[in-house]
């Protein structure tokens, strides 16, 4: 008689070859999404930033950039090492990891909640917002941050027993990126210490709930000299902002209540029912309020599981009220990850504890007010994807324009450094790419000059000719022979 078959050896057998098929799928989407994926300003400045810190310079994070995040940073700095082509290629490959792990985390937390049809219903919905493509196809910050605290999230549903630490890694990560997860990480100790006070009382379970904002702080004195040079970055960013949009005027104080709550209220609208539509927000409302009539007079951790999300969805919240209150800008973007829980929230209505008349409905408006968005999603999609293409196009001109022999020559015979253009968005590209060619230092550039070569120097222009009266004067032909290179709608000159 032929022996049975071994049920563990089998169960390692499909265990393979589910990772072999897992594998497989991963080089699929990594070939399919990779050309469609350009990094934008945030990612740019952190890989240019992080080639200066491996030349041991230490960069200017004033003036009209983005604000720094220690974890972009760390791995701008690991990415230098493979030249400027290679890291955008690294970062966007990120990127769609990122993308990965954010519906299997929000797949988790919806299995969590409401079973696995539930997890289906959450990913499928999270995964087709526009706002979650955006952010893959600029390779955003907020879509791994998103991704770490759903995951966070999703373990502390799945078993509220969980070790804490596994957690706290997570939401420290998270909090090297955005500041939602401090508060996150610190309700979530004090959970925990209510809950099992031994439990986080270790020190390394502390260090972990506290780290984030320490390591944050910690950074911007060793780069900048000012602890919160974040903060002080971000209101200076808003002012100018502000300034820009009332056409040079005064900035509008963000004490004042009237415009505070107006930038409030359009974030709150943009970032929410914008990222994931109202069928969404009306679903998950219904869904707590079917929890909530379950538990009536009971308190609101009651609720059970649903108070994780919900939590998640209120940090965003507050964090957003404290970013208006201190003088910040508030992206819709900032808001994304919140938008991502109720998501989940209003999945969980086919949960078998919920399935009422009032469960089905919440299901119904969730699902059909994503429906009914799918034709001005597609043409958002489609919007982004051509002005992915037409950025991708640009930013490899001009690396190719500052990997140019004669380029890097007259850059190093002429070291003052200019970038102008017809478009301050381009401009930017161009200043970080051209540095990152160039292996010099964003801070060289000085940004949007009027008089490009005004005195000696060299400058790349978006749309702009040597001939043009924005170089400080025209050329000398014998000038413009020597040192105008073009590429595109690039164009490089130099004058020493």
């Amino acid at each position: 008689m032929a022996p049975l078959p071994d049920p563990s050896a089998r169960a390692t057998a499909l265990k393979l070859l589910a990772a072999a098929l897992a594998a497989l799928a991963a080089c699929v989407l990594l070939a399919a999404l990779i050309p469609w994926i350009y990094p934008g300003e945030d990612a740019r400045f952190a890989l240019a930033w992080g080639d200066e810190l491996g030349r041991l310079h230490v960069p200017d994070f004033d003036g009209p950039v983005p604000a720094k995040h220690p974890l972009t940073l760390l791995v701008g700095l690991l990415l230098a090492p493979l030249g400027a082509g290679a890291a955008i290629v690294a970062y966007g490959a990120i990127s769609i990891a990122s993308f990965a792990l954010t519906g299997y985390a929000i797949f988790r937390l919806g299995e969590a909640l409401g079973g696995a049809t539930a997890g289906g219903i959450a990913a499928a919905i999270a995964l087709t917002r526009p706002a979650v493509l955006e952010q893959l196809l600029t390779a955003g910050k907020d879509l791994p941050f998103a991704a770490l605290v759903l995951l966070a999230a999703a373990l502390v549903v799945a078993d509220r027993n969980v070790s804490p630490n596994r957690v706290l890694v997570l939401l420290l990560l998270a909090g090297l990126l955005r500041p939602e997860a401090w508060l996150l990480a610190i309700a979530y100790w004090l959970w925990r210490h209510r809950e099992a006070p031994a439990s986080v009382l270790s020190p390394t379970t502390i260090c972990l709930a506290l780290g984030a904002p320490l390591i944050w702080a910690g950074l911007d004195l060793a780069l900048t000299g000012d602890p919160i040079q974040t903060l002080h970055h971000g209101q200076g960013r808003a002012e100018e902002l502000a300034q820009l949009h009332l056409g040079g005027g005064a900035a509008p104080s963000a004490s004042r209540s009237g415009p505070a709550l107006e930038r409030l209220a359009n974030g709150l609208d943009a970032g929410i029912p914008g990222a994931v539509g109202w069928g969404v927000v009306a679903g998950a409302l219904i869904t707590l309020a079917i929890a909530a009539a379950r538990v009536r007079g009971r308190p609101l951790y009651s609720l059970g599981p649903l108070v994780i999300p919900l939590a998640i969805a209120a940090a965003a919240i507050a964090v957003s009220i404290l970013a208006v209150v201190a003088g910040l800008a508030l992206p819709a973007r900032f808001l994304l990850l919140g938008a991502l829980a109720l998501v989940a929230v209003a999945a969980s209505a086919t949960r078998r504890r919920h399935r009422s008349r009032a469960a089905w409905v919440a299901l119904i408006v969730a699902v059909a007010g994503t429906a009914a968005m799918v034709p001005a999603d597609a043409r958002d999609v489609r919007s982004m994807v051509t002005e992915r293409e037409t950025t991708s196009e640009l930013g490899d001109k001009v690396l190719a324009l500052g990997d140019r022999p004669r380029v890097e020559a007259a850059i190093a015979a002429c070291p003052s450094l200019a970038a102008g253009g017809r478009d301050r968005g381009k401009v930017s590209l161009g200043q970080t790419l051209a540095a990152l060619a160039s292996g010099r230092d964003v801070s060289d550039f000085e940004l949007g000059r009027s008089q490009l070569l005004r005195r000696r120097g060299s400058a790349f222009a978006y749309e702009l000719g040597p001939e043009h009266p924005a170089f400080g004067r025209d050329l000398e032909p014998e000038e413009r022979a020597r040192t105008a290179q073009r590429k595109g709608p690039w164009t490089f000159a130099s004058r020493c």
